[in-house]
């Protein structure tokens, strides 16, 4: 799901969502468990309010815990528990027990809990613990696994186990299970495996029951869901409603500074902005607003299309319905701010933490900034048919926001940013951990945030100076991915660019029976997540440097079936072989078998869906040629006709420039031949010195990788393996 995490980011700019437009909960005929899940997501995120009742079970090696908590829900963000946890100890305690109740509070973001033991209110989230003090499962935990969301699900492990009764409810009952990475976000090991019932008419859910192993000992938690769409009065202590008053009128008191601090560190002027509305709102109100910001831009069939592209590329689970995912709005609920360059506002949610808030202010208000450099909301339409180089600007724009964002968090406490070599590990100590900090790295966020550093190194520090870059800013991922590449394009004034193909020198196959209904450009960047979702990263970061150019490509039929076809250009035949050889295993790696035939090409098969695929290496290029709407008889004669045609490529041709007869001037000649020869010594001086290094990127510091965050040179690829990541 790395898709939906860059998809995430850029909502908080406001700016373009891919998605598929969906219905119900069937995909190609059959239920999805899948649809099921997204659409009781939605629903529930639709009441805004609800009450839940959790009961947990923990048997440890030395300690028994059960515990039952009744939760209120209210605008999606502020919470009220209430409950009481009981333990029994073995061992060296064998027969003691205890028992306390608890209560706690979130609300605007501000946490609160009782403390039974010194009887009084505390400015902390709720933490469980005995007695005895030792490590128990966190309550945050606890109340991950009781939620009704996709984060950290297995799309693989979906089943649909029928319709039962629940709650005297007719209700869709599935089942899934949670991705190693939600117990490492915690800090934990363990398998656990959940069944929902959703209530058929209105895809609520009724129950959900999560069990299985947490580091060797047994866990049992079943949540029942009620009192939807109630509007809950906290009885609220009047510690909680001056302490929770106080914390948002502090921050609302720095809206005027932190204006002028993005203004002065950024070398503009305060009054640029002076038109920008801000809002400290609660998550319906910024739901609301996104969602119409959203509608008004997009259509209905531009986005469908588009979805289908991710979907093909393995980027979004097979029988998603993206429009749950994203164009609902249920995932608001992980956004701290963002935005809307149509209406000139600032969102910041007054759920979250305010020292959070503080910085959510000021990097959303980099964008207000920006907005007034670049009109914003003219990117839709300007980068309608290059998804590369939209990304790529995106990058330029969130990694500036990060960039000063830290260096704000860094004048804190009289540090700087250039005082960093590594941002990687500044994100890590300062922002985000672990599995989160792996995730941002790999997204708009990361990589924007190395490049601007790397031209910041080189260019003293100077903020102002960044200017520059919107007025020939990166038109590839690749620049970005590899800052050398934007290096050398400036220095030679664009010949290794113009040097490139373009989205109009790659053309559409003329197809019999099919025509082109959508095509856009990829790039580096999203051909790197397609094979990073099963290949090792390394191995997909590879595989993927020397791309040149691309053309995706949908054909639709006159039944309706679609046709995906993918020309890429790389810059050597090395790199085009290596890309056709991950390709392939990226295929095997998502059970495709290959079906081989004398004196025929192989047809790549996923029984399980009917998928179909085939790919071409040419010198420099590979074509890739997929659909599942058509059987294999149909499907060989296409894809020879394709292959037959190879890259389809406009004619380059220069036109011809008339030379009229000088004179010789053989003093010119002479002194540009001396310059030539001195430029030449000092330039082998230089390398020789020096060193020269191509498309070496700054690392990522990962607890989980010693990689270099960039690739490394053509000729030191690592070997591609089957090994997952």
């Amino acid at each position: 799901m790395k898709i939906k995490i860059t998809i995430l980011l850029i909502l908080s700019l406001g700016l373009p969502l891919l998605c598929v437009l969906g219905g119900d909960v069937y995909y190609r005929g059959k239920i999805s468990p899948y649809r099921i899940l997204q659409k009781s997501h939605s629903a529930l995120a639709d009441t805004g309010s609800y009450q839940r009742v959790i009961e947990e079970w923990y048997q440890g090696f030395l300690v028994h815990r059960k515990s039952k908590y009744t939760q209120k829900i209210k605008n999606l963000t502020d919470f009220e528990t209430e409950g009481r946890i009981s333990y029994s100890y073995y061992g060296f305690s064998l027969g003691d027990s205890d028992s306390f109740w608890v209560k706690s509070y979130d609300i605007r973001g501000v946490p609160f809990s009782w403390d039974s033991r010194k009887k009084k209110w505390k400015n902390e989230a709720l933490h469980i613990e005995d007695k005895y003090a030792r490590e128990q499962i966190s309550y945050g935990f606890l109340h991950a696994l009781a939620g009704v969301d996709l984060g950290g699900v297995d799309p693989e492990s979906f089943k649909f186990l029928g319709e039962e009764d629940k709650e005297d409810r007719e209700c869709y009952l599935i089942s899934f299970s949670y991705l190693p990475d939600l117990y490492k976000s915690w800090g934990l090991i363990g398998k656990l495996s959940s069944r929902l019932w959703v209530e058929k008419e209105t895809f609520l859910p009724v129950r959900k029951r999560v069990e299985g192993n947490i580091a060797g000992s047994k866990y049992l938690e079943v949540t029942t869901y009620q009192e939807y769409g109630r509007n809950f009065d906290f009885d609220l202590p009047a510690y909680v409603v001056e302490e929770s008053a106080k914390e948002k009128k502090v921050l609302e008191s720095k809206v005027t500074a932190i204006t002028e601090a993005v203004a002065k560190l950024r070398g503009w002027q305060a009054s640029e902005v002076k038109d920008i509305k801000i809002e400290f709102a609660q998550k319906t109100r910024i739901k609301d607003a996104m969602l119409q910001d959203l509608k008004s831009r997009f259509s209905e069939q531009e986005l469908y299309y588009e979805g289908e592209v991710f979907r093909w590329l393995g980027l979004i689970p097979k029988d998603a319905d993206y429009s749950d995912m994203v164009f609902d709005g249920s995932d608001v609920a992980y956004i701290a701010g963002m935005y809307i360059p149509k209406i000139k506002t600032v969102f910041v949610g007054d759920d979250i933490d305010p020292a959070q808030a503080e910085l959510t202010l000021f990097h959303e208000l980099v964008h207000a900034y920006q907005d007034k450099k670049l009109n914003l909301e003219s990117l839709d339409q300007k980068f309608k048919n290059d998804r590369n180089a939209y990304i790529a600007l995106m990058c330029l724009i969130e990694g500036e926001a990060v960039s000063l964002e830290l260096e704000y968090l860094l004048n804190k406490s009289d540090e700087a940013l250039k005082e960093w070599d590594d941002i990687s590990r500044l994100i890590d100590e300062k922002v985000v951990h672990g599995y989160a900090r792996d995730k941002t790295f790999y997204s708009v966020y990361g990589y924007g945030a190395i490049f601007i550093q790397d031209y910041l190194k080189k260019h003293s520090w100077d903020w102002s100076g960044l200017e520059k870059i919107y007025q020939d800013y990166p038109k590839t991922m690749e620049e970005i991915m590899h800052p050398e590449e934007y290096s050398l394009k400036a220095v030679i004034k664009g010949a290794k660019e113009n040097s490139k193909l373009t989205s109009a020198n790659l053309e559409s196959h003329r197809l019999s029976g099919w025509k082109e209904v959508h095509n856009d450009k990829l790039g580096e960047f999203y051909l790197f997540l397609m094979l990073d979702d099963k290949l090792k990263r390394e191995d997909s970061r590879a595989a993927s440097i020397g791309w040149s150019d691309d053309r995706i490509s949908i054909y639709e039929n006159a039944e309706g079936g679609l046709l995906f076809v993918l020309q890429s250009k790389w810059d050597s035949s090395k790199d085009a072989s290596e890309f056709f050889e991950s390709y392939k295993k990226w295929l095997k790696k998502k059970k495709f078998t290959v079906n081989t035939e004398e004196g025929s090409r192989d047809i790549f098969i996923n029984d399980q869906d009917g998928q179909l695929a085939a790919c071409l290496l040419g010198n420099d290029y590979v074509i890739v040629a997929g659909t599942q709407d058509l059987n294999q008889e149909a499907f060989k004669p296409l894809v020879e006709e394709i292959f037959s045609k190879g890259l389809s490529q406009k004619a380059q041709r220069q036109p011809e420039a008339k030379i009229e007869p000088k004179k010789m001037n053989w003093l010119k000649v002479i002194a540009v031949l001396g310059g030539l020869g001195l430029g030449l010594f000092l330039l082998v001086y230089a390398f020789r010195k020096k060193g020269f290094k191509i498309r070496k990127k700054p690392s990522f510091s990962s607890a989980d990788s010693q990689e270099s965050a960039g690739p490394k040179t053509k000729e030191d690829k690592p070997k591609v393996d089957d090994q997952n990541v």
